[in-house]
């Protein structure tokens, strides 16, 4: 442990450790512990069930944008063309369930001028 401090946590008074790898922080009233790292956070009952799991997704994103998929530039210029055509499948796809709906609308609108 690198240090350790009292914390207010959720409402809680709680000890926090601070290690390498993340933190580890016990609320006193409760025995509840909580083991945080950057990509996730894990809730334990004070008799080491699993509560709760929370990933902290904009980190996870982030590195991954960051390194890309092979950990170098090629792999972040292969993630952005990957989001890229995700974009326009999506685009189209819009597109291909709206055309029939316009023409049909166009159609009865013809009908009802006429």
């Amino acid at each position: 442990m690198t240090s350790v401090s009292e914390v207010v946590y959720h409402g809680h008074d709680a000890i926090r450790f601070e290690r390498e790898a993340g933190q580890i922080i016990v609320a006193v009233n409760t025995g509840h512990y909580y083991v945080k790292s950057r990509l996730k956070n894990l809730h334990y009952a004070p008799d080491g069930t699993l509560v709760g799991r929370k990933i902290y997704w904009n980190y996870v994103f982030g590195v991954f944008h960051r390194t890309g998929w092979l950990g170098w530039s090629l792999g972040t210029i292969l993630a952005d063309i990957t989001s890229l055509a995700l974009i326009v499948f999506g685009l189209s796809g819009m597109a291909l369930w709206y055309l029939p709906k316009h023409k049909r609308f166009k159609r009865r609108l013809g009908k009802w001028m006429a």
